[in-house]
């Protein structure tokens, strides 16, 4: 008997197979690609769809310097979409009509080459027009963290200061963050502490001079 594990293990190798000479790289039952300053990716999800992805390279690099991981990050254009990266919406989606594992995949690719060559001509740059075009049913609160990336990568460091403090004092609902170690500063016993996104957000733009440094909690 055929286990999902069996198919899915499947279909990522005939994914490699097509996925050879088309200029994307896979990950697990992804493919991956980018065109100039716009990454995508086309996911397989539970063998009976296919989602895309997109956003602007540089909302990754913002958050991987705020969030002190560039370094741990690697080179391949794979890692725009493992653990520490920005979450995004879903732009588009196509159903799979077949269990056969090299149908699935070639599945994935066709639908990664509808966008192929287009991804700098039809991806929004603009975070609240990417949400609008969203054909999932994502909530806003899912992506408050990029809505901050957003604000921060187009120079708004103001606007970008005012969610977060709003996410920390409980007025604004935030139900996805993400949490590193402050490798640049140390409590009062010597400790590096572990904070939240949208407080390291926040130390990344005082230190950077984009805000008026706030004073520290007395821990």
């Amino acid at each position: 008997m055929t286990t999902l594990a069996d198919t899915e293990r499947a279909v990522g190798k005939a994914l490699r197979d097509l996925a050879k000479g088309t200029g994307m790289r896979v990950f697990q039952r992804s493919l991956i690609w980018q065109e100039d300053d716009i990454v995508a990716e086309v996911r397989l999800h539970g063998l009976s769809e296919t989602f895309l992805f997109a956003k602007p390279v540089d909302w990754d690099i913002w958050l991987w310097d705020i969030l002190q991981t560039t370094n741990r990050m690697g080179r391949t254009v794979t890692r725009h979409w493992k653990t520490f990266t920005t979450p995004v919406p879903i732009l588009e989606r196509r159903n799979v009509r077949t269990p056969d594992p090299e149908a699935i995949a070639a599945a994935i690719r066709d639908h990664a080459q509808l966008w192929q060559g287009m991804l700098p001509d039809r991806v929004p740059r603009d975070f609240p027009a990417m949400f609008a075009a969203r054909c999932g049913d994502e909530r806003a609160w899912h992506f408050v963290l990029t809505e901050v990336i957003w604000h921060i990568s187009d120079g708004r460091f103001e606007a970008a200061q005012e969610i977060c403090e709003t996410v920390l004092s409980g007025t604004c609902d935030s139900r996805f963050s993400l949490h590193a170690t402050d490798y640049l500063e140390t409590d009062a016993e010597g400790r590096h502490p572990h904070l939240t996104f949208f407080e390291l957000a926040l130390r990344h733009l005082e230190r950077s001079g984009r805000i008026a440094p706030r004073p520290r909690p007395v821990i």
